[in-house]
């Protein structure tokens, strides 16, 4: 979590301010970790436990049913079984599946350049629909 957490911050990504700190010990662990949510931040380990069902147990636990979701995973069963999630709770879906997740190289980039790419990611997207 602190790894996850320092490098949206050195990204210049603002985290939540809301309190929504959680350990969900209640849940299955995997290799002696439990899913976490801090900052606005949502972390499962391995594949105990599906994210869309952490995803569903916590938005239950702060009360919140969002609009949107936009979601980026490495595994298109994944990012499926989260499609299914947020069409059966009628919230609208952005899915990416990335290839290559393991095997890319990481680099840092600005805020600026982020939200750049991501507004004409969002533009080409619309007009592919």
């Amino acid at each position: 979590m602190e790894w996850q957490i320092h490098n949206l911050e050195k990204a210049n990504i603002a985290l939540s301010d809301f309190d929504c700190n959680h350990d969900f010990n209640e849940l299955p662990s995997y290799n002696g970790n439990y899913p976490q949510a801090e900052g606005g931040v949502l972390l499962i380990h391995g594949e105990s436990i599906s994210k869309a069902e952490v995803l569903d147990i916590f938005l239950s636990k702060i009360n919140w049913h969002p609009k949107r979701i936009i979601f980026i995973e490495d595994m298109r069963r994944v990012v499926e079984n989260m499609a299914d999630y947020a069409r059966r709770k009628n919230i609208s879906f952005i899915g990416l599946e990335y290839k290559g997740a393991k095997k890319a190289p990481w680099i840092s980039i600005s805020r600026e350049e982020f939200e750049a790419t991501w507004k004409q990611f969002l533009k080409e997207s619309q007009s592919v629909s």
